[in-house]
């Protein structure tokens, strides 16, 4: 290992200094995964964050942008010291260029760049600060918006007011396609602002489409990705926007009202994929929402589909063959088909909740180890039923549960690095039904056994099991590790490296769990923890009691 005085800014080594952009930029991306803080002197992340953008504000090739782009996002989630005001200086710069960019991948890091520090600083800023500074310059008015939009979505318990959408509202407001979901979104969030009365609605023209199509309703021209409407050109008649030539009309798709239209992939998609896109009729959410649409057959699920999305939650009828209804289970599981394998999970999770008795050891190990398989899947509702199987298996089996959670805990936390937004709330009931059902002592056991990590998402989620199963441990009086054990030690050595974590919610569950550590052994803490920490640590470790 190299000392720090051998490395540029305690990080990276001083011949990498000069090597290729992309080389570089993989040396960095690597430093920065392996990294973790130690007892040595602490890197300086603010020049080594100056360094990157100086070296790559001048770049044109958006593919290293993009991954340049992802670095600063991750040096700026340590205790950089750099002010975010600062940051977001530095970057604009390399931001503006990849929100410029036509490919959708270079666009969303750019995004989520954003939508991160609006997580962290409340969207107001943001807005402030960048959105407000750069809403003249055309050529990223479209991703303004969906920054914009997102944070809003990001933030729904924050408090906005009519004053933090100014002037700048106008020109988002405007980008076809994505401006009219905007102003519905800040209606929704803030009311009528009577500043922005005089920007249409858009619904625009109906154009005709043949009744035979199931997705017959009013279309929106949209051409070109920041093409900017007015009051003056909102009657544009629309055989004037209609493709003339047989090439143009190539370009044009149609998508189902049903689809999700503040996604952000279909945000970010909406004018380089189809040359029209659709708007919903004034008070569309408002008048349907919970009411689900049986007009039309194309949003009406078959008997199969609502057997492979819907857990069907009721008892089985008395005279009903439970032996014939495993046999299913264990066929469906071991099935190829996707849809095959859901209806199983969601059947195994009626037959663990109505009749628990009817699958034996062998079922269960079985039923776990296809589950592990597709909850990491790409599918939503393989996924989702997966799950929903896991809860139930821990909620009814939870002894033969304790045996799988050695297997079960490490895929959980691997979740966590990239779970869908979809995903976010099962995976987080999931964690809260590990930690209720199983004992604290083997929780903590399996914890320490499957090691640290470095990925910060992660590692929030370590430090919240930990937290939370100390918190159990002493609600409910149950037994811990012993004072004199090795894995009380490991406790310790953890829970340390915690407290310097790389992100808040990290540090405050770490915190937490010092003082539940002291609820449990008193004073016994104080005499132990020397042993197996440094003196800097030790002191800042009782500091937390």
């Amino acid at each position: 290992m190299q000392n720090h005085e051998d490395l540029l800014y305690g990080l990276l080594p001083f011949d990498q200094a000069n090597l290729p952009h992309a080389e570089m930029i993989s040396a960095i991306e690597k430093i920065l995964h392996n990294y973790s803080y130690s007892d040595q002197i602490m890197p300086d992340f603010p020049g080594l964050f100056k360094f990157i953008v100086t070296k790559y504000e001048k770049i044109t090739d958006s593919s290293i942008l993009s991954r340049v782009m992802t670095v600063l996002s991750d040096i700026g989630g340590y205790r950089s010291g750099i002010s975010i005001a600062k940051l977001i200086h530095l970057v604009e710069p390399i931001s503006i260029r990849l929100l410029s960019e036509q490919n959708v991948s270079y666009v969303k890091v750019a995004v989520d760049f954003y939508r991160k520090i609006g997580r962290i600083t409340g969207p107001r800023f943001i807005f402030k600060t960048f959105i407000e500074p750069n809403s003249n310059n055309e050529a990223i008015l479209r991703s303004l918006t969906i920054i914009v939009i997102q944070s809003i979505n990001d933030s729904p318990n924050f408090d906005f007011q009519p004053d933090d959408f100014g002037e700048w509202v106008k020109s988002l407001g405007s980008v076809v396609g994505v401006g009219p979901r905007l102003l519905q979104t800040i209606k929704s969030r803030v009311g009528d602002i009577a500043e922005f009365d005089n920007i249409p609605d858009l619904p625009l023209p109906n154009l005709n489409v043949s009744t035979n199509s199931p997705f017959n309703s009013p279309l929106t021209p949209n051409i070109g990705s920041t093409r900017i409407f007015s009051p003056n050109n909102s009657n544009l008649s629309p055989a004037a926007n209609i493709p003339s030539s047989p090439n143009q009309s190539n370009n044009v798709s149609f998508s189902p009202i049903g689809s999700d239209s503040n996604s952000p992939s279909t945000l970010l998609n909406s004018s380089s994929r189809s040359k029209f896109s659709r708007t919903l009729p004034p008070g569309f959410h408002q008048a349907n929402k919970g009411r689900p649409n049986t007009q039309n057959p194309v949003f009406q699920m078959t008997p199969k589909q609502q057997q492979v999305r819907k857990f069907n939650d009721s008892p089985f009828d008395e005279d009903q063959d439970m032996n014939e209804v495993v046999r299913t289970v264990r066929t469906g599981i071991k099935s190829k088909e996707w849809d095959d394998r859901c209806s199983s999970y969601n059947l195994s999770r009626r037959i663990l909740k109505y009749s628990t008795s009817s699958l034996n050891d062998d079922d269960i190990h079985e039923l776990v180890t296809t589950i592990l398989e597709d909850i990491t899947g790409s599918r939503a509702a393989l996924s989702l039923a997966s799950i929903g199987a896991l809860q139930e298996l821990f909620i009814r089996k939870t002894e033969e549960m304790e045996f799988e959670l050695a297997r079960v805990l490490p895929v959980l936390l691997r979740l966590h690095a990239k779970t869908a937004q979809f995903f976010e709330t099962p995976l987080s009931q999931c964690c809260s039904i590990v930690v209720n059902t199983m004992p604290s002592k083997r929780m903590c056991s399996v914890l320490l056994s499957n090691g640290e990590s470095k990925a910060p998402k992660i590692q929030a989620a370590i430090a919240k099991l930990y937290c939370d199963s100390l918190i159990k441990c002493n609600e409910k009086h149950e037994r811990f590790f012993s004072k004199t054990s090795d894995e009380f030690g490991d406790m310790i050595k953890t829970v340390n490296n915690l407290l310097n974590g790389s992100t808040h919610p990290t540090r405050q569950s770490a915190k937490e769990a010092v003082h539940q550590l002291y609820l449990l052994f008193e004073n016994d803490l104080l005499k132990y923890v020397p042993k197996f920490l440094n003196d800097h640590d030790a002191n800042q470790f009782l500091q937390n009691v």
